[in-house]
């Protein structure tokens, strides 16, 4: 899953908004007992959305659309994509207490509290997205594309993911139709993981329909 996602899968509190962005930028286990408790929280439920995400059957139905063209980065592509299927479609996939707009402010407003704290790669990660208000863009082929430029760059070996746009638009209502199937399973899964993690930390779930926005 890619940015956007991992964040609607948070509690959708600011710690947990970043420690779903920051398992991206850390690994193993040192690091997390320096965090905050709901960060930690935040860091393992993208981990176990990752696990349900890389074994369900609609997420590698997706993947092999791709997997012709681009091999070993169909997965990255399918994640991009998820964000564009979730953005563009906000009233029937997003947070009911929260337009995008409204979503993406409170997730760029996450990074800058938390700023000082992150991994500098993550720093620079994050005040990209917030200057380029990429999580809003996310719901345009523009934005999209954007993304899979700035992800090419990430390999030491040459590869240009923009032209997989053409993918995303030839195969735009298979890759829905697969998303509007993964999307409430991931969420379902996502809070069961969540309310458990909080539990064993001590800490009391949020209702995210009164999350702040």
């Amino acid at each position: 899953m890619n940015y956007l996602a991992h964040l609607v899968l948070s509690d959708h509190s600011p710690e947990s908004m970043v420690g779903n962005v920051l398992a991206d930028f850390i690994r193993g286990r040192a690091p997390m007992e320096l965090l905050e408790p709901r960060v930690r929280v935040g860091v393992r439920v993208h981990r176990a959305v990752d696990r349900f995400c890389d074994e369900h059957a609609e997420v590698r139905a997706c993947g092999a659309l791709l997997k012709p063209r681009w091999g070993r980065y169909s997965g990255i592509i399918t994640d991009i994509y998820f964000d564009y299927v979730l953005a563009s479609g906000w009233d029937d996939f997003g947070p009911r207490h929260a337009s995008l707009r409204a979503f993406a402010d409170q997730a760029y407003t996450a990074f800058a509290a938390y700023r000082d704290r992150m991994p500098d790669r993550m720093q620079r990660v994050t005040d990209g997205l917030t200057r380029g208000d990429g999580l809003v863009r996310y719901g345009t082929l523009d934005g999209i594309e954007d993304a899979l430029t700035r992800v090419s760059r990430r390999f030491s070996r040459p590869i240009e993911l923009a032209g997989a746009i053409e993918d995303l638009i030839e195969h735009r209502d298979a890759l829905a139709a697969h998303f509007a199937l993964y999307w409430p399973q991931a969420r379902a899964h996502a809070a069961r993981e969540r309310d458990r993690f909080l539990r064993e930390a001590g800490l009391d779930p949020l209702s995210l329909d009164s999350a702040p926005s």
